[in-house]
């Protein structure tokens, strides 16, 4: 069984090295947590496949198209955790806007795909800002990233 420890509630990870002192009912709480953890992890998983990328929402009139439309939600939500696995958190965050909120509190989806398309504006920019770069390049580009900000 994989054990995600961001599944587990804290008053579980917090007594996982004290066994012992914890007795019976410490071990039962454990081994609950480790039961359910997995599940937690895919609910997460799904509520944040249909709430950050909109899979279900799609409004399409045939099956296969629903499938497909269905299909892409997930490879979005799998190609941002993919371009996030190997990321430091803070790199992933900016709670700037939001000084109310927990800095330790773990990169939601949302904040994997803001910071994504955060670098992929950035390459862009630098890109047209290169020496050499024409009016027509710059403006075509200013264009790309107002329609994605938008």
């Amino acid at each position: 069984m994989v054990r995600n420890s961001r599944a587990i509630p804290e008053w579980a990870r917090v007594h996982r090295g004290h066994q012992d002192e914890l007795g019976r009912e410490g071990r039962a709480a454990q081994r609950w947590a480790d039961r359910h953890g997995d599940c937690f992890s895919l609910e997460i998983t799904f509520r944040d496949c249909k709430e950050v990328v909109g899979a279900g929402q799609q409004q399409v009139r045939f099956v296969w198209a629903n499938v497909g439309a269905f299909h892409i939600c997930l490879w979005t939500f799998t190609m941002t955790e993919v371009w996030a696995w190997g990321r430091q958190a803070e790199d992933l965050v900016d709670r700037s806007a939001s000084p109310w909120d927990t800095a330790a509190r773990r990169p939601s989806q949302a904040d994997k795909r803001r910071a994504w398309r955060r670098a992929l504006m950035g390459e862009k920019i630098r890109a047209v800002l290169r020496p050499g770069a024409i009016e027509a390049e710059i403006q075509a580009t200013a264009d790309r990233l107002l329609s994605l900000a938008a």
